[in-house]
């Protein structure tokens, strides 16, 4: 993890998950706020710090406890909010990644503090579909390279699928890699939310292995962390199923 021991000058106990930003006016410190969406947020408390009293700060690309109001869904963008201390479910100047749910009122998250200092295409997890285990992207020659193993015969209709990372603004495409089968289903792809394409088709009557299917003209408005989603969204009238059978996807910019 990547942290520091600050001092809290907020003139109150930060609770574990607390969001924070540097005090300014006094070294190795911080302070909350209450400035929704305010871009000095960096990171969140580590454990619970009394007031003037020194503990651990989790930022950039650390995985956090934070503390959020309001319903949030995994894969949602966190923000300050008008009640210090607390997150919530918003793209305005967004801090952090929600890995977990909380779904109304206050509670906490699971969530990855968003690296600042690297608002590249970098610092990706790619999660295992089939075992939710991390997995370990690549970064070579300008392409993100990002593992997925799948089972073809796993998924049911309206299953989700989240990888979460930073890269800039720009204009990209989407290359996955799999097999098609008779028992395989229909893909949309979202960013942060959006839908990018829709219903692309895994269906063929015999199985076939090495398949590439490219989805370009994406567009990424802002340089940060996002979410791509990968949702289940019917199938091919011939298909017995509605699987996913992937080894890869690779996402590039493109000029």
């Amino acid at each position: 993890q990547v942290g520091a021991t600050l001092t809290n000058r907020s003139g109150a106990l930060c609770e574990t998950g607390s969001v924070v930003k540097l005090d300014l006016t006094h070294a190795s410190s911080f302070t909350t706020t209450t400035t929704e969406g305010d871009v000095a947020v960096f990171g969140v408390t580590g454990a619970d710090i009394e007031d003037t009293a020194s503990g651990s700060v989790l930022f950039g690309g650390d995985m956090a406890t934070v503390l959020v109001t309001g319903a949030v869904a995994v894969g949602d963008q966190l923000s300050s909010t008008t009640t210090a201390k607390r997150a919530v479910a918003s793209r305005t100047n967004p801090f952090a990644t929600a890995l977990t749910a909380n779904a109304s009122g206050d509670g906490t998250v699971t969530a990855i503090i968003h690296d600042k200092s690297a608002p590249t295409m970098c610092s990706w997890l790619g999660l295992d579909i089939v075992t939710s285990k991390t997995m370990v992207p690549s970064y070579v020659a300008g392409q993100l390279w990002i593992p997925c193993v799948t089972g073809a015969s796993s998924a049911s209709d309206g299953d989700e699928y989240f990888f979460y990372g930073a890269f800039g603004a720009g204009l990209y495409k989407i290359i996955t890699y799999g097999s098609t089968s008779n028992a395989l289903g229909k893909l949309d792809y979202y960013i942060d939310g959006v839908v990018v394409s829709s219903a692309q088709d895994w269906y063929s009557s015999g199985g076939t292995s090495n398949v590439t299917k490219t989805i370009t003209g994406v567009v990424v408005p802002y340089s940060g962390h996002h979410t791509i989603k990968l949702k289940v969204n019917g199938k091919n009238g011939s298909s017995a199923g509605y699987g996913i059978s992937f080894t890869r996807m690779v996402i590039c910019q493109t000029p």
